[in-house]
């Protein structure tokens, strides 16, 4: 799974552009698991949904019943990392792998003055912790929290505190006959796991899209986003669509001063089979063309409801695990915390160049920008 989830961040930061030292991040993903990732992660997946239901519009469209209105461009999205969550705290189960069950039981089973008997223990209690899950609380620092001090056992870092009973069979040596037992596991699990430093350097999480216009017909046009299927090794197939319409209001009622337009988008990025992330809003956009048609400033603004959600169902590697041991499925989803957001920006048309930038605002801030080749 480790490997799994260090692959999802990264291919979602390589589609971002987001300049981060990988080799801090996956060393730090390497030592987590299952929910712990996920809180972990949590800022940087909340940027991303943030980001994704951005950028989508600039203008409302003409009140005409045909215009030749195009653009094939990208919108650029950002989302400052400073409104982002600096801890996590969640409970729910959870499954260990190998290396975190080996440490559980030795630090469980104290010595019983024989050395074959503690190892076949500790054997035993490793493998009941792997195959099953356990209720547990995982709290501390995310990935933009305060850094572990090495060394320091006191300063923030990552914890994993379980309490259970754990029942187990084990092999008497010598007589070779098998006894049932129970342990009483009480333990704090202290990852060494703060923020990833450099990712401090970093104000913000980026998002780019490809994005094509065509309007205008009947005082509708369309907003087209796709990338077909690309090939990740070990990861998946990775592919996006998404598809918007906006409606000028004006082509029925004659609106004085702007153009105001009903707008509806829905996407949807899928790395098959492992991961989704979609994306709906609709609300209502204005703007105001001042100028000429191939010089021209446009102030638009746009009060739009939303929704975004990301899916991740994987399965751990069985190396992760011992002999015998078969990995758990792990399936979570994540929900936006963006609800709503207010768009305020402005339009710049330089011959057959649209430019634009706005400012988002909502449970989270985002800016967003366009570049695009008009007709």
């Amino acid at each position: 799974m480790k490997k799994t989830l260090r692959s999802l961040v990264m291919v979602c930061l390589a589609v971002s552009s987001f300049a981060v030292a990988q080799d801090d991040l996956q060393g730090t993903l390497n030592k987590l698991a299952g929910k712990a990732a996920l809180g972990y992660i949590d800022p940087i997946t909340q940027g991303f949904l943030t980001n994704l239901n951005g950028g989508l519009f600039n203008k409302a469209p003409q009140s005409k019943i045909f215009g030749i209105d195009i653009e094939f461009g990208a919108a650029f999205m950002y989302t400052p990392l400073g409104d982002l969550p600096k801890t996590f705290d969640e409970k729910g189960t959870f499954r260990f792998n190998k290396s975190q069950a080996d440490e559980i039981a030795l630090n469980t089973i104290n010595t019983t003055g024989n050395a074959t008997l503690d190892a076949e223990l500790r054997s035993s209690l490793s493998e009941a912790l792997q195959s099953s899950d356990f209720d547990i609380r995982i709290y501390g620092p995310t990935v933009l929290g305060e850094q572990a001090i090495v060394g320091d056992p006191n300063s923030p870092q990552v914890k994993i505190d379980m309490n259970g009973t754990v029942n187990t069979t084990y092999t008497v040596p010598v007589v070779n006959t098998q006894r049932d037992t129970s342990f009483n596991v009480n333990y704090a699990l202290k990852t060494g796991l703060g923020g990833v430093g450099s990712l401090s350097g970093n104000a913000g999480i980026p998002f780019f899209a490809p994005q094509v216009t065509i309007g205008t017909v009947f005082g509708t046009k369309f907003t087209l986003r796709y990338v077909p299927k690309i090939p990740i090794p070990d990861v998946g197939d990775l592919s996006w669509t998404g598809f918007g319409i906006q409606h000028n209001l004006g082509f029925w009622l004659p609106i004085p001063i702007v153009d105001v337009a009903a707008s509806f988008y829905t996407q949807n990025i899928k790395i098959d089979p492992i991961f989704e992330m979609s994306g709906t809003s609709f609300g209502l956009t204005a703007s105001k063309q001042l100028g000429f048609a191939f010089l021209n400033v446009t102030p638009y603004a746009g009060f739009m409801l939303e929704s975004s959600s990301m899916k991740v169902n994987i399965t751990p590697p069985a190396a992760d695990y011992g002999p015998g041991i078969t990995p758990p499925n792990i399936s979570f989803e994540v929900e936006g915390k963006n609800s709503s957001r207010f768009v305020v920006g402005l339009g710049l048309r330089l011959l057959i160049l649209n430019i634009n930038a706005d400012y988002n605002i909502g449970e989270y801030n985002s800016m967003t920008a366009g570049l695009a080749i008009a007709f």
